[in-house]
Order: C-alpha cells, then sequence, then structure tokens
C-alpha cells in the first residue's frame, strides 16, 4: 500500500476517493434522492454572461455554489429574484431546503433578509472576517417572476461567474486578485493498493487561508487501523506548509462525527433533516492555535 500527497486535481482521481465514501452511504440506508446541478443566468443584450447563480442538489438539499449580480443591476431586486426562482426550482426538484455559506464582506445579511437562517459561522475566514452559514426550508418564499433556468449549465458559464464573484470579494477584502488566478490549489492524500490502483484517500483544497476537506473516505478493510487519522494529519501538515490556519469540513450522522471529533475538530453549525431524519455537521479545527 502506499500514500501519495498531491495537489493534482483531475476529475478521475476524485471519483477513485469518492468511491468508498458512495459505498458507504449505500450502506447506510439512507436515500440519496436526485442529484445534479443548474443554473440561473443573467445576459445582457449581446447574449453576454454578466452574472447568476449556480447551484448542486444532494440528499434533498439544495446548495448555492455561486451568486453574482452586477453592480449596474444592484439594488433593482434581481438577486431576490435569483433566489426565488431556485427556491422554486428546489421545491419542484423535490428538495426540502436550500443551503449556501456567504462570506462577512460578501451578502449574509441579505439572505438572512430573504428569511434565511444562520446554522453556523466560522470565523477568520477569510482573516479578520467570518464564513456565515444559512439555510431555509423550501416552504418558504413567494413564487418568483420569471428567469430562465438551465438545467444542464456548461463549465464554462460557470467559470465564468465564479471568476467575476471572486473578483468582487477580493475588491472587497482589498486583495489583489488576477483574472485566471485560482483562488483555491486542489491537495490530495490518495491510498493506492499493491497494484496501483486508488483504494481511498481524502480530497480537498486550500484557499482564504483554510483547507477544505471534500472527501474522505476508506473501504472497510482499512478503517479502524489508524489510516484514516493519518490521511488527516498530512494534509492538515501540508495546509500549515501552505499557511492555513485551519480545516473545516463536513459530516452527516451516518458518517464519521465522533472520528472527527477524536482528531480535535468541533461543531460549528449544523442543518438539520439533511436527508430526512438525520443532520449535516460542520466542524472546523485551527491549526494556529
Amino acid at each position: 500500500m502506499q500514500i501519495e500527497l498531491t495537489d493534482a486535481g483531475d476529475p478521475a482521481t476524485r471519483e477513485a476517493v469518492l468511491a468508498p465514501l458512495q459505498a458507504h452511504n449505500a450502506a447506510s440506508a439512507v436515500s440519496v434522492g436526485t442529484s445534479g446541478h443548474l443554473a440561473i443566468w443573467l445576459r445582457g443584450a449581446d447574449n453576454e454572461l454578466e452574472g447568476g447563480l449556480y447551484a448542486s442538489h444532494w440528499f434533498g438539499w439544495m446548495k448555492v455554489e455561486y451568486v453574482f449580480v452586477p453592480e449596474h443591476r444592484r439594488g433593482r431586486g434581481v438577486g431576490q429574484r435569483l433566489v426565488a426562482t431556485l427556491e422554486h426550482a428546489a421545491r419542484a426538484r423535490g428538495c426540502r431546503g436550500v443551503w449556501l455559506n456567504s462570506f462577512s464582506v460578501q451578502a449574509p445579511g441579505f439572505y438572512e433578509k430573504l428569511g434565511y437562517r444562520v446554522v453556523g459561522r466560522l470565523a477568520d475566514k477569510p482573516l479578520g472576517g467570518e464564513d456565515v452559514f444559512l439555510a431555509k426550508d423550501t416552504g418558504l418564499g413567494q413564487m418568483p417572476a420569471s428567469l430562465v433556468i438551465d438545467p444542464d449549465p456548461q463549465p464554462e458559464d460557470r467559470d465564468v461567474l465564479r471568476q467575476r464573484l471572486w473578483e468582487y470579494t477580493n475588491s472587497r477584502l482589498g486583495v489583489p486578485y488576477t483574472p485566471g488566478h485560482a483562488i483555491w490549489r486542489p491537495l490530495a492524500v490518495v491510498v493506492r493498493g499493491d497494484d496501483g490502483e486508488i483504494r481511498g484517500g481524502l480530497w480537498g483544497a486550500t484557499g482564504r487561508s483554510w483547507l477544505y476537506v471534500d472527501l474522505l473516505g476508506l473501504p472497510p478493510d482499512l478503517r479502524a487501523s489508524g489510516l484514516g487519522s493519518r490521511l488527516l494529519r498530512m494534509a492538515e501538515e501540508e495546509a500549515r506548509e501552505r499557511g492555513c490556519i485551519g480545516v473545516h469540513l463536513d459530516t452527516f450522522t451516518f458518517q464519521a462525527r465522533p472520528f472527527y471529533e477524536k482528531q480535535g475538530y468541533s461543531l460549528f453549525g449544523q442543518v438539520d433533516n439533511y436527508p430526512d431524519g438525520h443532520t449535516r455537521f460542520f466542524m472546523s479545527k485551527r491549526l494556529d492555535a
């Protein structure tokens, strides 16, 4: 068995790391429901992409990934219409709620005015600020005015939206931003068998002085051996080398909250009934303590 730490962000490696976690979820007899992505685009008269909203859904909840409204469209209710349209789409897809996270220099107050409740706060992300986690049941909210929903958004459109959001956020933080520069740097710790095949590992990314652990999965025969702790420690050490002050992640009641607590992680927020009868936990650990 080999353990390999890399900053390669190829989708095939992520899928291989994800496989044992998906198998664990399936064995837990938890209904995943439908999953997918959608976008609501704002386009100018020349059809150029100006902004919009990009979201994904899984386990019966819709997650807002990116929202950006250009300055000349603000103050006209466009952002409210985008969110209301998404809530309508979430209901249509059987989602029980919508959730998101927003930096304190972005728009948490805007979402609270739309009925979103704060379910967690992560201090010093970004440095000197706060990452605010918010959620709302889809039974709330008004039916929106019509906007066009794209059920199959293209990656290049998503990337335009993400870059414009990053440019706006960096301007609020007083941090220079170079177009085309990635805010997040991939980090993976891959476990390979003797045959070289990936058997599991950890997948995440560093940025804004934090490591986000997106996935950590191992097959049953490699669990309870200290390997999971080792993967996490390797990722934490690499995050320190990259100048990170902390790590955050999320897990479910049928996954690994006790494991993370043993590694020094503490709860900073949660969303109940995600999926039905379960809870999604948001956890963090400071590396600068």
